[in-house]
């Protein structure tokens, strides 16, 4: 392989070289249920990501939500609600946002 093609080469994938897929997933100790965060950075040089917000609570639920335009360094967290309540309840706060 020649200079050339190895410099066209690493110009090719320098583009992906910044960009960031991780996801955390919180499994609950009930069997079949599960919160998975993944959070996606299309474009290096973006300073927000994609969050998707994937629940399961097979076999009655399986759905999510996806959210737009987070900031690349804001911490999301979720809370649960106190047991009292009848159905599990959690909230996701991302920066000043609440779902």
């Amino acid at each position: 392989m020649n200079t050339l093609t190895r410099s066209f080469l690493l110009l090719a994938v320098l583009p992906l070289a910044g960009c960031l897929q991780d996801m955390a997933s919180y499994a609950f100790p009930e069997k079949e249920h599960a919160i998975t965060l993944v959070r996606n950075q299309t474009w290096f040089w973006q300073d927000t990501v994609e969050v998707e917000v994937i629940v399961i609570r097979l076999p009655h639920c399986n759905g999510g939500l996806s959210i737009k335009d987070v900031p690349l360094d804001t911490r999301i967290s979720i809370y649960q609600a106190p047991d009292e309540y009848p159905e599990p309840l959690h909230l996701l706060k991302s920066g000043k946002r609440v779902f």
